[in-house]
């Protein structure tokens, strides 16, 4: 694979609707608001977290960035197998941006895997086809550990706790979602042309344009294919991906312990790797609004109640570790993705 010099780098250009986010963001933090008049111990909460330990919530972001550094080094390391040169800065600050864009702009993760492909493109001559295989080969390692921590958790809150039906419900169609998706990533891995299968029947009723698109689609998939191979005949790149991804997983999941420790209260593992997991699945669900702002805090202060811990220290955790998990995530990403466009 041909592959340009990183000093050659270009700008990348990338439109955004200032107005949508503002406006999707007010839905936001108009439900938090409401989230906060229902609560009536808030100003417990909020002296929880005046007396919280500094220096133990610091650990939470350095924890988290190091989580993004991983992550990062995940994929960049992918990228080397196939024959890119992209630096460690370069990769990270493409990885950042598309964190922003997965929070500013909810869609289920796919906004900002598809901005990495596009940025990797424009920003430094990769190949389309070869980066789409890393980008899709990366989101199944970051998912095996995301998988195996949804397992635990899951089986620890439905056998430890009795949970409202509704939250039973909510935690199956979390899992079920998450196994759907995980399958379809892995097939397309194992089977790339399957994708073909599933478009055929669309082409043919699109006539010419559909044999003129389909024939596209299939010089893509050629050389996407080619990728694979390397990629997944590249075992040493492979395992160092798969045990960084872990790492990455690790690392987000122990934000919400150091920030119970900052609190000074005790707080058992598969508590808070369940509750980590429903809360970045909701917070990728595409309904528009940012970070599921709201709707996330409100559900992880409820989680963490109904395991017994207290609601003050709940609600006051739960804006701490959004603190970390969002707001500091949203505001290095914007700072990358400028970086970018520069």
């Amino acid at each position: 694979m041909s592959s340009s010099n990183i000093g050659d780098a270009k700008p990348v250009k990338i439109a955004l609707k200032p107005r949508r986010i503002i406006l999707s963001s007010l839905v936001g933090l108009i439900l938090l608001v409401v989230f906060f008049s229902s609560y009536s111990d808030l100003e417990l909460s909020i002296g929880y977290i005046r007396s919280a330990d500094p220096t133990l919530y610091l650990v939470a972001f350095i924890s988290v960035t190091l989580g993004i550094i991983a992550y990062s080094e995940a994929w960049r390391i992918l990228l080397k197998a196939i024959g890119s040169s992209i630096s460690f800065t370069s990769s990270l600050k493409i990885v950042l941006g598309s964190i922003f864009l997965n929070l500013a702009i909810p869609t289920a993760s796919i906004g900002g895997e598809v901005f990495r492909i596009y940025a990797a493109n424009r920003g430094y001559g990769y190949p389309y086809e070869a980066v789409s295989a890393t980008v899709l080969l990366h989101r199944v390692f970051s998912m095996l550990p995301f998988l195996s921590g949804s397992a635990i958790g899951f089986i620890y809150l439905s056998t430890c706790f009795i949970l409202p039906s509704i939250l039973s419900q909510i935690l199956s169609i979390v899992a079920i979602a998450i196994a759907i998706f995980s399958s379809l990533a892995l097939a397309i891995i194992i089977y790339p042309r399957i994708i073909f299968v599933a478009i055929k029947p669309i082409m043919k009723l699109l006539g010419s344009r559909g044999s003129r698109f389909y024939s596209r689609i299939e010089a893509f998939m050629s050389k996407f294919e080619y990728s694979m191979k390397l990629l997944t005949g590249a075992r040493k790149a492979s395992i160092s991906s798969i045990i960084l991804s872990w790492l990455a997983w690790i690392l987000d999941v122990l934000v919400a312990y150091f920030v119970f420790l900052s609190l000074k209260y005790s707080v058992e593992i598969p508590i808070v790797v369940s509750v980590y997991t429903i809360g970045i699945t909701i917070q990728m669900i595409p309904v528009g609004i940012p970070g599921m702002v709201g709707i996330v805090e409100t559900i992880m202060a409820t989680l963490y109640s109904l395991v017994g811990i207290p609601s003050a220290i709940s609600v006051a955790a739960t804006l701490m570790i959004r603190m970390v998990m969002l707001w500091f995530e949203i505001a290095i990403g914007s700072i990358a993705l400028l970086l970018l466009r520069v």
